[in-house]
């Protein structure tokens, strides 16, 4: 009898599907049970909280359900503010390298062989810089995850529109990703979501 589980496993994001996981840590362990208790999923899409007991607890949830954690850096990633990992601003940079840095040690607690990341927010005007100083803070991320044997999975998200990310672009992301393996960061690969594919004006040829 043909089964898609046969070719692929299926997978639900916590917190899109349930978006009050934002809200706080408490909610976010309410939703991570019921996503992980949902029948016919293999896998979860999330990021893990900061306090050690409810971190705990999700992957007592994770081992009990044996659900496969793929694991997504945190949307401050994403924003301008002080955690911009492609600011222009070292002192963002450093504070997203340690951010990045101690969500990978949480993916290694919870067993997690891939992470995904993004760029941060586009910067049109200095945008060759933006992206050296993102690769700069790439393969920082890439070093720590190494001693895991765990692979950082770069994901293009739109830069016309939405989220208005750097690296939109997948021919972009593909460069970034390449020249992070030239400089020996075998651990880095590109993610493509299917979700971005269109929303940057691509397709999947």
């Amino acid at each position: 009898m043909f089964s898609i589980n046969n070719y692929c496993k299926l997978g639900v994001s916590v917190a899109l599907l349930f978006p009050e996981a934002f809200q706080d840590s408490y909610r976010h362990l309410a939703a991570f049970g019921q996503a992980a208790s949902l029948p016919g999923f293999e896998a979860l899409e999330a990021c893990l909280p900061d306090e050690a007991d409810i971190r705990r607890a999700e992957i007592a949830i994770l081992r009990d359900t044996g659900k496969q954690l793929n694991y997504n850096l945190p949307g401050a990633l994403q924003m301008e503010g002080e955690f911009n990992p492609n600011s222009l601003d070292p002192v963002c940079r450093k504070n997203a390298i340690a951010l990045a840095i101690r969500h990978v040690d949480y993916a290694a607690e919870a067993g997690c062989e891939i992470v995904a990341v993004t760029s941060g927010p586009d910067n049109p005007t200095r945008r060759d810089d933006a992206i050296a100083c993102f690769e700069e803070f790439l393969l920082t991320v890439a070093d720590h995850a190494q001693q895991y044997g765990m692979t950082l999975v770069l994901e293009p998200v739109e830069r016309g529109r939405f989220k208005k990310l750097l690296l939109g672009p997948t021919r972009e992301t593909v460069a970034c990703a390449l020249s992070a393996q030239r400089k020996g960061r075998s651990n880095v690969r590109m993610l493509l979501d299917m979700a971005h594919i269109p929303l940057m004006e691509e397709n999947l040829i």
